[in-house]
């Protein structure tokens, strides 16, 4: 409890995922004191959110492919109803956040989306506040079915109704924790149901690189892990190995021809400066 301007005040911080940046805040804000209360596994997906990890397509669908992967998703999810008032949507969807790493593309999904019959909305930083305030307030109150953005919905949002996410693009390498707040959307009280399908490109080196964090989160929760995800990750362990391998034999070769050069150019100086004088007690 602390006191300002004669007023008592207490101070509580929460987050999903604790990191380094989120240390020096708390030690900028709170007392060194204070009490720490971890629910769970700290960096972890909630356990009772059912995620599944499907891999890209490209084979089948070429590079439409994370497009017809969401629109047979949105299918299974959805009742097809007669137009009302004029309006070209058809489909009743389950409440559904779809997340994307840039603001044009969330845009451009939602346009076809839309196209298709479906109640989509997007939002981004891109727009302005009171637009994603509408946004946002149109989708909890069921105006829009489907709402697309960047991980700005990914934290300090809550939506109750919300039973499915999909995870069209995994977050930047640099931001991969935002995984865990992205699945967070689903899952909340009243909501325990809740679905995440993310979709994995093999052909992406940053859907790649986080194949052994994916691995990491299915586990921990006790869920089903693919297993081409399995198979990926053995091939880059291999890779790594293989890579270790070669620059220790590669740093050993080097040590022994340094050494060698050293002696040759040691001889060398010496010739030079002393010719061959034959040595003797």
């Amino acid at each position: 409890m602390r006191k300002q301007n004669n007023f008592l005040f207490r101070t509580f911080m929460f987050s999903a995922t604790l990191t380094e940046v989120a240390d020096f805040v708390i030690n900028d804000f709170l007392k060194k004191d204070c009490y720490k209360v971890i629910v769970g596994k700290p960096n972890q997906a909630v356990s009772h959110v059912h995620q599944r990890v499907l891999k890209v397509d490209v084979d089948k669908y070429g590079y439409a492919a994370k497009f017809e992967m969401a629109r047979i998703i949105l299918r299974k999810i959805s009742t097809c109803e007669e137009p009302k008032n004029g309006e070209h949507f058809c489909y009743n969807t389950q409440r559904t956040l779809i997340f994307l790493n840039d603001a044009r593309s969330c845009d451009r999904l939602a346009i076809k989306l839309s196209d298709l019959g479906y109640r989509a909305m997007s939002t981004s930083s891109h727009r302005e506040m009171e637009q994603r305030y509408r946004a946002v307030s149109d989708f909890k109150e069921g105006k829009w079915h489907i709402l697309i953005g960047t991980d700005i919905i990914a934290r300090g949002m809550n939506f109750p109704k919300v039973k499915n996410i999909i995870i069209y693009e995994l977050p930047p390498i640099h931001r991969y924790q935002e995984y865990v707040h992205r699945v967070g959307r689903t899952g909340r009280i009243g909501t325990e149901d809740g679905c995440a399908y993310i979709f994995f490109d093999p052909r992406s080196r940053n859907d790649e690189m986080q194949a052994e964090f994916l691995i990491e989160q299915l586990e921990n929760s006790k869920q089903q892990v693919p297993e081409f995800l399995r198979e990926l990750q053995k091939s880059i362990s291999d890779a790594r190995s293989r890579y270790t391998n070669e620059c220790s034999s590669t740093n050993q070769n080097s040590i022994e021809e340094q050494l060698e050069d050293k002696a040759e150019l040691e001889n060398e100086i010496i010739t030079d400066k002393f010719g061959n004088i034959p040595w003797s007690r």
